[in-house]
């Protein structure tokens, strides 16, 4: 039995969490690239979404009705 073999797999564990985490942040910087690279008017308008309203608020139905 080798006695190196203990170390190697020790090594293996190590280069596994360095490659989790160049894995993580590659897709960090690639959301930070998307996002700068989108147009201002994009970000605006998804920035706005949930509070637009569908209709006018003289259309929109109510309960009552």
């Amino acid at each position: 039995m080798n006695i190196f073999h203990r170390i190697h797999w020790e090594n293996w564990h190590l280069m596994l969490a360095a490659i989790a985490l160049i894995l993580i942040f590659s897709i960090f910087i690639l959301v930070v690239i998307r996002i700068w690279r989108t147009p201002n008017s994009k970000l605006e308008h998804l920035s706005n979404l949930p509070l637009e309203d569908e209709k006018p608020a003289h259309e929109k139905r109510t309960d009552h009705d």
